[in-house]
């Protein structure tokens, strides 16, 4: 495994992709490659809302949980990845609120 040199010492590329900020911003390259496929998925199931509405429309509850629940896991990580790069992950109210949000998310999953 290919090791870098930082400020923070000698580490490997997933603990230096996952702490690196960019300077002028101190946001996170983790975050944003984050946030991308999240917002790309939920645009392509608002876009598809519409016909997928209608198919819903006769089916059982089931199906309409399952797709709200689909709804729900690009938000979240829109969310998580936009707390992240307002609060930073220093910041004491941003772990706070990643923690309430890791919770909340595997409560309703695991509903």
């Amino acid at each position: 495994m290919k090791h870098y040199t930082s400020a923070m010492g000698s580490c490997s590329v997933c603990v230096f992709m996952h702490t690196y900020t960019i300077p002028p911003s101190n946001v996170r390259p983790f975050d944003i490659v984050l946030l991308i496929p999240n917002v790309m998925f939920l645009a392509y199931l608002l876009i598809k809302c519409g016909p997928t509405a209608k198919k819903l429309a006769g089916s059982l509850t089931l199906f309409k949980i399952l797709y709200a629940v689909t709804f729900f896991i690009p938000v979240t990580g829109i969310m998580y990845a936009m707390c992240s790069m307002i609060f930073g992950r220093d910041h004491a109210s941003a772990k706070v609120m990643l923690c309430c949000y890791g919770s909340v998310v595997k409560v309703v999953l695991l509903m």
